[in-house]
């Protein structure tokens, strides 16, 4: 009992010894302080003085960060809101949403993508007929390969969504190329989201009957119905 006291008191007086106190600048008020730390922990960075410097602080943070991670969105649809509860209801699904073009299949694809901006998720957005472009330029340049960029995209690890899988012309190479994507992103189980004019149906028939099958085998279906929203928009004057 007498040396298990001396080894506490012993390690008591060393932890004692380990710590020091250094002069800090504080990142949001720039105020210098006092800090206490271990021996162990890097004490060459800056941090907060308080608790309340430290909300301000994340709010900065995080309002940077949210500017950042919107640019991945078109522009168009960066201050386009969407039904809250439908959103709700199918953020963190992997999610399939077609319809006619104008319903707000990217309106939609769009808010999740701000939604996982809110709460920290990764995400990669690509519309999926300049993603075909971009590709196929890539045969002209010889230090990047449309093979390692495809699989950089089918293998990102984070939320994928694809707009407007079908638009582009289904030749044989883009239908493996969609295939592959689509294939990778089923085995590997990584999250997804794809908006497509076509139902699975037409997918199938026109495109690939194992693209379809592999998009309802891991997606949620949802289709939208009305009519084309762009037409029902009044004049809009340019300048604006």
């Amino acid at each position: 009992m007498q040396q298990t006291k001396e080894a506490t008191d012993q390690a008591v007086n060393m932890r004692g010894l380990n710590k020091k106190v250094i002069n800090q600048t504080c990142l949001y008020c720039n105020q210098m302080f006092k800090r206490e730390i271990n021996h162990w922990h890097d004490y060459s960075n800056d941090t907060v003085c308080s608790l309340q410097c430290y909300n301000e602080l994340k709010k900065i943070q995080d309002k940077k960060y949210y500017e950042e991670e919107i640019r991945k969105i078109p522009l168009k649809y960066r201050g386009i809101e969407c039904d809250n509860k439908t959103l709700e209801q199918n953020f963190q699904k992997n999610i399939f949403i077609n319809g006619k073009s104008g319903v707000g299949k990217t309106v939609f694809a769009a808010n999740i993508a701000k939604m996982c901006i809110k709460n920290k998720i990764k995400f990669s957005w690509i519309s999926f007929p300049q993603f075909i472009m971009e590709l196929q330029n890539l045969y002209r340049k010889d230090n990047e390969s449309p093979f390692e960029r495809a699989e950089s995209i089918a293998g990102f690890n984070g939320v994928l969504i694809i707009d407007d899988l079908g638009a582009e012309k289904a030749t044989d190479w883009v239908r493996q190329i969609t295939y592959f994507i689509i294939n990778e992103r089923e085995q590997r189980m990584l999250p997804i989201i794809i908006t497509s004019n076509f139902s699975l149906e037409e997918i199938a028939e026109q495109i690939d009957i194992r693209i379809s099958s592999r998009i309802a085998g891991m997606c949620k279906a949802i289709k939208l119905t009305d009519k084309d929203r762009r037409l029902d928009e009044k004049e809009k004057d340019w300048r604006l």
